[in-house]
């Protein structure tokens, strides 16, 4: 999946998505075979997480989160349920606490601005799947970051007090806070109190 050509590589991407959608049109498919090899695969390229292959292993595990984006419409029009691919949700609960166990007890402590980023990177899809205009998709029904709440918390908290990993925690902190209903509205408060403090009294331009 990893190209220096970024053409080559979006086409890819693209590619992938599609098939993961058609593989996995619904609930009831249970991904296995191809998503759980490539999960397999990206979860053990991001042993190394700062290596390039790292990055493609991060674009590949988002895009099996952004396959389920699009809901099938029910077969009978009077049906009103929507039919809801099951890559992403697969995806998410495999790859989120093999990350955070890196993220807690990494190889190198050089690799966790690599593995924050890649959290981040999986929330950004994930907010793709529910966004806020759109009624049909609604992660408090899915439920599909909520085994996730309080490790996410504890995550991104010690990303915007930490140097080198305050750019994604920011970035990852947004992306859950455009979730509609993930945070309740003390936990964004406490986020944003954090996020404050980034961006009144750090003084590097990238995180400003």
């Amino acid at each position: 999946m990893y190209s220096s050509d970024t053409t080559i590589e979006g086409a890819a991407l693209s590619a992938l998505e599609s098939l993961v959608a058609v593989l996995y049109p619904t609930e009831a498919d249970a991904p296995t075979g191809l998503a759980q090899d490539i999960i397999k695969q990206c979860l053990h390229i991001l042993q190394e997480p700062e290596k390039s292959q790292g990055i493609a292993a991060t674009k590949a595990l988002a895009v099996l989160v952004r396959a389920s984006r699009e809901p099938l419409k029910p077969i009978e029009e009077s049906l009103t349920d929507v039919i809801v691919a099951s890559a992403g949700k697969f995806a998410l609960s495999q790859a989120l606490p093999e990350v955070f166990r890196q993220f807690n007890r990494p190889a190198l402590p050089s690799h966790r601005p690599a593995i924050l980023s890649t959290i981040t990177t999986l929330l950004i899809a994930a907010r793709s799947v529910y966004p806020s205009p759109d009624p049909k998709r609604h992660q408090g029904h899915e439920k599909s970051l909520e085994p996730f709440r309080e490790s996410l918390s504890d995550v991104l908290r010690e990303g915007l007090r930490t140097d080198g990993l305050k750019t994604s925690a920011v970035r990852g902190c947004v992306a859950l806070v455009e979730i509609p209903d993930y945070w309740a509205k003390g936990e964004v408060e406490d986020v944003v109190r954090g996020m404050d403090d980034v961006l009144i009294n750090d003084r590097d331009p990238e995180v400003r």
